[in-house]
């Protein structure tokens, strides 16, 4: 393979033996050579090559050597018969197709308001569906034109105008321009709309019990009727019927103009009766409650899971909400569920399970610039005692550290949404200033929101904290040995669109550990972390990542060296290593943190394939006492690097330069790691 970049060879190459199979033999005929140009011919077109051709060449299987060039029409095929034992495809693509400009007629046609809530499409908002916001750094492909991807956007388009209301909506391409010379397209798209649906009233056809159709909360006339109005409104109805014990209801609901329409007026609106027909069946009970396949989880926790009793109206959503419970308990590999008989007026549920291993092995590794390489293992055991418990234990080492946890899990401690977990964990680790050890246990309440994709935690931490050859600036009075009690709580909320490879959306936490000696310890203060990160994608597959962090410890006291802050790495200001952007005393030791901010601003532009380059601006602020609350020292470091995605995360090469920089300091870093910076 030739022709396509060193990657994208490669990628092609994997592309062929998927398709082709990697058990056709030392022998291809010209059928096989044909079919393998027409594969990469196909993909180079997808990527605006439409001009793109194959020069075949290659060895027959009698020594002869051979060449020829096909198109994506097999213009001039290969000769036959042909048989050969070497085969080299050299893909020529010729000139891109990008689109250059896009125009349209017909948005204006739109009702908008002046149809009672029919909604508009800007000219810029339907020009996205066609291409994306450009840009000088906008890659190549992005901007590709192929009549696949120019099909789609005409049928994204016109579905977008069909769920607003205008349902008989047809969008169409008026004219398309190819420049050959230049690979420049310009499209010119046609909008039909047609008249906007608007409910006017509705027409119920109920074949039996008409009672559950009085707690149906229909839409407002003058909604907007489209096709997802239609299967919502199913779904509300179908839920009211379940509810009332029809496991059989049929719902069908249609939108009819009038009889007699009148033409849409001048405001483009044509006013429609909604038909709501139901078969709700026959009324059906519940039998039995049945468990399949189960092997070791206890009879009675299985049943706490399921909200179903003899005698109960036979609800199909009460199945599915088993069937997730039971799956959220953790040990089922696979947890499926239906009725039993399938029809008749008494039904048993049964829920089929596998459950997973009883043990699970998982091998770990990771690599940052300061603690390089590290590796370890993981080991959880399955369903203690026939009760879904579950336990985990971790040993991780690194070239500058040792840690070791070790959790017991219950799910549901505390009713259907609530966890528990117990935990004991040990960490030795050489910090740039010191060495760290520290021991405990915690006990952990967590409690999932959903609907709002949230999480809260709480509970009780007791630590044992030692920090031993220190070189800190405050060694002579740093309190390096403590035991800590603390009372600990958790906020989080996740609404990105990917966790290890943010593109839109944004996370937020907030983390208080509150330390009093009558929990335990010796020590009191309150120390706080809170985060927040935004993604914002900005076209032409371009993105803008923001973050914003704060960590302080409060309290008049000493405070154990461990629960200070240093920042610095990967993670935090990029022109340091970890740790070494902590102030430093008048003889350039470092000096722990109480208060610190860090902000981070990062452009990413993805340049080809998983490849994307970065420039970002890190600040960092900084104060070693309360007094100087939030910051007294500010750093800023600002950089580039590249990153290549991969499905754990992004493995990214950065350096940071450091705008402003104290005696001592590096004029920048090079920072090798694995992972999302923030």
């Amino acid at each position: 393979m030739r022709g396509l970049g060193w990657w994208d060879n490669i990628q092609a190459r994997r592309m062929l033996d998927l398709v082709l199979g990697r058990e056709r033999g030392e022998i291809m005929e010209a059928n096989a050579i044909e079919d393998a140009a027409l594969v990469l011919l196909s993909h180079a077109g997808s990527e605006g090559f439409l001009d793109a051709r194959v020069a075949v060449s290659g060895v027959t299987v009698d020594g002869r050597n051979f060449s020829h060039e096909l198109d994506n029409m097999l213009t001039t095929g290969l000769p036959r018969p042909l048989e050969a034992r070497e085969v080299r495809l050299r893909v020529i693509p010729g000139r891109r197709y990008t689109i250059k400009a896009v125009t349209f007629a017909g948005l204006d046609g739109l009702a908008g308001e002046r149809g009672g809530g029919g909604g508009r499409i800007s000219e810029k908002e339907a020009r996205g569906f066609f291409a994306p916001r450009l840009g000088v750094l906008t890659p190549a492909d992005a901007k590709a034109f192929s009549p696949g991807r120019l099909r789609g956007s005409v049928a994204s388009l016109r579905e977008t105008l069909r769920n607003l209301g205008y349902v008989g909506a047809q969008v169409s391409v008026a004219d398309e321009r190819r420049d050959a010379k230049t690979g420049e397209v310009r499209l010119h798209v046609l909008v039909e709309p047609g008249p906007f649906w608007r409910i006017s009233g509705y027409r119920e056809e109920i074949d039996g019990d008409t009672g559950p159709m009085a707690r149906v909360k229909l839409p407002p006339p003058g909604s907007a009727w489209s096709r997802t109005a239609g299967q919502d409104l199913e779904v509300l109805v179908r839920n009211v019927f379940y509810d009332a014990g029809y496991a059989d209801a049929r719902v069908t609901v249609a939108a009819v103009p009038p009889e007699s329409p009148e033409p849409p007026g001048a405001d483009g609106v044509l006013d429609v009766v909604v038909t709501v027909r139901v078969i709700p069946g026959e009324a059906v009970r519940v039998g039995r409650v049945r468990f399949e396949g189960r092997t070791r989880v206890r009879d009675a926790l299985l049943a706490s899971k399921v909200a179903l009793h003899p005698g109960d109206p036979f609800d199909p959503r009460d199945v599915e909400t088993g069937r997730l419970r039971l799956s959220r308990l953790g040990v089922f590999e696979m947890v499926d569920s239906r009725a039993d008989p399938e029809t008749g007026p008494e039904r048993d549920a049964v829920f089929f399970l596998k459950e997973q291993p009883r043990w699970d092995t998982s091998l770990m590794f990771g690599y940052g610039s300061y603690e390089q390489l590290r590796g370890g293992v993981e080991l959880r055991q399955n369903n203690l005692w026939g009760l879904a418990h579950r336990t985990r234990l971790e040993l991780v080492q690194s070239m500058k550290s040792s840690q070791g946890d070790y959790t017991y899990s219950i799910p549901e401690l505390l009713g259907k949404n609530i966890d528990g977990s117990v935990k004991v964990f040990g960490l030795l680790r050489e910090e740039e200033s010191f060495d760290r050890e520290e021991y405990g246990g915690s006990l952990l309440l967590r409690r999932p929101v959903r609907k709002w994709r949230m999480e809260v935690s709480g509970g009780y931490t007791f630590e044992s904290l030692h920090a031993s050859d220190s070189t800190l600036g405050t060694r002579a009075t740093d309190l390096d040995s403590s035991r800590v009690g603390s009372l600990n709580f958790g906020l989080v909320q996740d609404r990105r669109d990917n966790p290890l490879q943010p593109h839109s959306g944004y996370r937020w936490y907030a983390q208080l550990e509150n330390a009093e000696k009558w929990l335990g310890g010796d020590v009191d203060y309150q120390r706080i972390e809170l985060d927040w990160s935004w993604h914002l994608p900005l076209g032409g597959e371009r993105w803008l990542h923001l973050g914003l962090s704060h960590g302080v410890v409060l309290g008049d006291k000493p405070v154990p060296v461990n629960k200070l802050f240093f920042p610095g790495g990967e993670n935090s200001i990029r022109g340091y290593k970890a740790g070494e952007a902590a102030p430093r005393d008048d003889t350039g030791a470092f000096v722990g943190v109480r208060s610190q901010v860090v902000g981070n601003v990062e452009l990413e532009q993805r340049v080809t394939g998983n490849w994307s380059a970065v420039v970002f601006l890190d600040a960092l602020g900084t104060a070693t006492s309360m007094d100087d609350y939030p910051f007294d020292e500010t750093l800023f470091s600002i950089g580039g690097g590249v990153r290549y995605q991969t499905i754990i995360g992004p493995v990214r090469l950065e350096y940071g330069y450091n705008l402003k920089r104290r005696d001592g300091d590096p004029a920048g870093t090079v920072l090798f790691s694995l992972g999302f910076p923030f």
